[in-house]
């Protein structure tokens, strides 16, 4: 898969809280890293494990989360609009890509997701 379908199948995981849309789309050795937390996870059991743990807590809690489809706005690069709780904590998702895997997502507060511009799109 190209970098676009890659993010549009991570948008449909956050979208219908179901993992089963990247399990085949993660690269053994992802890194999954977050501005908001110290230390990156490593490892596609790691990182598939916690983004199965957070869409449990997602489907059990009353936060809306919604991924958006959109594109970088300087590079035009395919990338998510994480939004929960009406703009108040909104993230940008950005992936890298290795061997048509991911091999990397990074949760950003910079770029700030305000810097991309957003499709209107919600894969599910």
């Amino acid at each position: 898969m190209n970098k676009e379908e890659l993010v549009i199948q991570l948008a449909k995981c956050y979208n219908t809280k179901n993992t089963d849309h990247i399990k085949n789309c993660l690269h053994n050795n992802i890194t999954y890293e977050s501005q908001w937390v110290y230390k990156p996870m490593v490892g596609k059991e790691v990182v598939f494990e916690y983004i199965t743990a957070k869409m449990e807590t997602v489907k059990n809690s009353n936060n809306i989360v919604k991924a958006q489809l959109a594109y970088y706005s300087s590079s035009q690069i395919p990338c998510i609009i994480m939004e929960q709780n009406k703009d108040l904590d909104n993230g940008l998702f950005m992936i890298t890509v290795k061997d048509n895997l991911i091999y990397r997502i990074d949760i950003c507060l910079a770029p700030n997701w305000r810097e991309a511009d957003g499709t209107g799109i919600y894969p599910e």
